[in-house]
């Protein structure tokens, strides 16, 4: 034997029986009762705010996931993050987040881990891109690691990326359900105010979370108070904060506006804030004088 060599023991030529185990779950009728509660807690707590429709489906968004471990006294951490490439971005001008979150509860020592990658490929119009990449991993890693945890066994909203973005006309009325034209046949409809007076309707279709704001006076829509303040400042600003689940278009027909079409889950608060705003735009646009001066 050579210094450079380690003497390996001899191998055991005595076979070591191991017992045969089977996993099996627990008590069958505990366990239905806890996914009884799962769907219970889904049906009761989680508002249509926590949802985000993709496709013809629904997934639980962050707000849900975050909701349902609070429920069951479930922590999270981060564990580790990794920039792809460090600074800059690659040789297709693009750059992503790794992150690995853990998810653990306490008093049972049960805990699992979510991967996630974010790309910022994924997009064509982030509003903070750098920002927004990294958050979207960390969104995506903890949602893996709290659904796994409780065994929820879903998918959340932000696994599932939409379709790439591609150019968005001025006037894309035509891939709404909720339309100027059959505001009529909607579901609902509600005037909307300025102060006292009616400045138009608007139209809401509960099914897919749409809103066609009509207003009630001829107007142009490149008047300051719609271009500038109500599409700019509100429902584009809103678009960049929650792109998620929120879009809109604004119909215009030469040069005419017929609506501001919204689709997205909007809780109170934020509903009163968008038609308050749009009730000033519509009365606002109806005083002042297009770009140009012409009429």
């Amino acid at each position: 034997m050579t210094g450079g060599e380690t003497a390996l023991a001899p191998a055991s030529t005595a076979k070591t029986q191991l017992p045969v185990e089977i996993l099996v779950p627990l008590d069958i009728d505990q366990l239905a009762e806890a996914f009884k509660k799962f769907e219970e807690f889904k049906s009761r707590l989680l508002k249509p705010e926590d949802y985000q429709k993709i496709g013809s489906k629904q997934f639980i968004k962050k707000s849900g996931w975050r909701k349902w471990a609070l429920a069951t006294s479930a922590s999270d951490r981060l564990l580790s993050q990794e920039r792809i490439p460090p600074t800059g971005k690659d040789s297709e001008g693009s750059f992503h987040y790794r992150l690995v979150a853990e998810a653990y509860h306490q008093s049972t020592g049960r805990s699992t881990i979510g991967t996630a990658i974010a790309s910022s490929r994924e997009k064509t119009n982030w509003a903070h891109e750098e920002h927004d990449v990294y958050t979207l991993a960390h969104t995506r890693a903890k949602n893996r690691a709290i659904a796994d945890l409780v065994g929820g066994g879903e998918v959340s909203a932000e696994e599932v990326s939409p379709e790439p973005d591609t150019p968005k006309p001025n006037n894309a009325a035509s891939s709404w359900h909720v339309t100027t034209d059959a505001a009529a046949d909607q579901v609902r409809q509600e005037p909307i105010f300025h102060k006292t007076a009616t400045v138009g309707t608007v139209t809401i279709d509960d099914q897919h979370s749409e809103y066609a704001f009509v207003p009630e006076a001829d107007l142009r829509a490149d008047v300051a108070p719609i271009s500038s303040f109500l599409e700019k400042k509100i429902v584009s600003a809103m678009r960049e904060k929650h792109s998620y689940s929120f879009d809109y278009t604004i119909d215009v027909v030469d040069g005419r506006l017929r609506a501001v079409l919204v689709r997205g889950s909007l809780e109170p608060d934020r509903f009163k804030e968008l038609i308050d705003a749009v009730g000033w735009a519509f009365a606002k646009a109806a005083e002042t004088k297009p770009v140009g001066g012409s009429s």
